[in-house]
């Protein structure tokens, strides 16, 4: 959903953090605006997010071992 699954941001208050979908657009337009340049990194290991039930389902079916907390 073209969100945003990990974020760096220094100082920790030079943007505010947005949430759902197309939030890394909306880092960077936030970040733009604050003379700041944004970069996406597109790590195999932050690909993946787990915020919907179907998100979950897929992400058990990728790694069966995964373990839930109740």
């Amino acid at each position: 959903d073209r969100g945003t699954n990990a974020l760096l941001v220094s100082p920790p208050t030079a943007i505010p953090f947005r949430y759902g979908p197309a939030s890394a657009a909306r880092h960077l337009s936030e970040g733009d605006a604050a003379g700041i340049v944004g970069v996406l990194l597109p790590l195999e290991s932050l690909s993946l997010d787990v915020d919907t039930s179907a998100c979950l389902a897929r992400a058990r079916a990728l790694a069966p071992d995964l373990e839930v907390a109740p």
